[in-house]
């Protein structure tokens, strides 16, 4: 476990180490895969980024800020 990781893969290396138990070995597991589909959702994200800017009415204009402030939220520039 590194500093540099994740909070979501400390936890989870946390739990795989200290817990011998199913259900934290389970936890652990869900949280790894939660992590990836954040990760993934992040870059799909960040694909429609440019595109919404390009593209923008009204409609598009509150969804591209709020995009942009869940990007931001995502890569921890914001809480």
């Amino acid at each position: 476990m590194t500093e540099q990781q994740p909070k979501a893969l400390q936890l989870a290396d946390r739990l795989r180490n200290e817990y011998c138990d199913g259900m934290a070995f389970d936890a652990a597991k869900e949280l790894r895969r939660l992590h990836a589909l954040n990760q993934e959702l992040l870059e799909a994200a960040k694909l429609c980024r440019p595109h919404m800017y390009d593209h923008a009415s009204n409609t598009q204009d509150c969804a591209f800020e709020k995009l942009c402030v869940v990007i931001a939220k995502a890569e921890g520039e914001i809480k």
